[in-house]
């Protein structure tokens, strides 16, 4: 009855519809009917129609969180947050990040680090975001890497394995080149400039799992991925859910394009065959 009665209503204006909304159909398509009980009675409640000019035209909703993701990033990459922003670091800040509707709250700045792992892995030599900065003595001052097996200097920074056998290599061999006789040592802080001694600095490990319980962004942010979850689950959503992978186009070889808009880079690619199937190539 409801719907009998919603069709032959009249437009509330016919001077105003041009040749492209000639049916009355076309000009109530996004009208509908909702019910709700209150008391057992039933009442029938219409909505505005759309103008016509509102038919064809959709808005689009403000929070795209792909272009958010790379706003956001663009930002970070020009500096506009200070570090007292998040230098408190507690459990809050981090609960808060995971709730959050917005790829990571205002007040975090993501930084990216190379965190240690298998060969075979998803993450490996990958830059990983954490929204929430690192202490230092958990990355390589040179490298940003949280490795598995770290080596802290006395200025209270720490290098990996790789960094450290690099810097002592390097100071060794200046110091074979000068005539002075200067006091030997092996190296100095890529960050302070503090010189050590290699027999002096102190072995730590596990910093690589220490990390694993930290809220970090998806790699492809950069793409569109607004995913924000803990450091361990992140390989098995880049293999499993993750729909913004960087992908090629097999017809124009256009790199770097999400796996999600795949389909209609191809269908609209202008080096494609008239012909082809499409669907082969996905």
């Amino acid at each position: 009855m409801a719907s009998w009665w919603l069709y032959n209503q009249a437009p509330p204006t016919r001077q105003h519809y041009s040749s492209e909304f000639p049916s009355r159909a076309s000009r109530w398509a996004h009208q509908f009917v909702s019910t709700s009980f209150k008391d057992n009675h039933r009442y029938v409640r219409r909505k505005r129609p759309l103008q016509p000019q509102e038919c064809h035209r959709r808005q689009r909703p403000t929070h795209d969180y792909g272009n958010a993701s790379l706003c956001l990033l663009a930002g970070i990459l020009d500096g506009v947050y200070e570090r007292g922003d998040f230098e408190d670091g507690n459990t809050s800040s981090r609960e808060s990040a995971l709730r959050s509707p917005l790829p990571y709250p205002g007040n975090l700045r993501p930084t990216p680090y190379v965190v240690s792992v298998s060969d075979c892995s998803l993450l490996h030599r990958r830059p990983i975001w954490f929204l929430q900065p690192l202490p230092a003595t958990h990355f390589c001052a040179a490298c940003n890497v949280v490795p598995t097996m770290a080596f802290a200097l006395p200025c209270g920074d720490i290098l990996c394995e790789c960094c450290r056998d690099s810097i002592t290599a390097t100071a060794r061999l200046q110091i074979s080149d000068r005539e002075d006789g200067a006091k030997p040592r092996d190296g100095v802080c890529p960050l302070d400039g503090v010189p050590f001694v290699e027999s002096e600095l102190v072995t730590y490990t596990g910093y690589a799992d220490d990390v694993q319980e930290e809220v970090v962004l998806c790699a492809n942010i950069e793409h569109g991925c607004s995913y924000r979850d803990e450091l361990r689950r992140l390989e098995e959503h880049l293999l499993y859910d993750c729909r913004y992978s960087p992908k090629t186009c097999n017809f124009c070889k256009k790199k770097n394009i999400p796996e999600c808009e795949l389909l209609l880079h191809t269908l609209r690619c202008p080096l494609r065959p008239r012909r082809a199937r499409v669907l082969r190539w996905l």
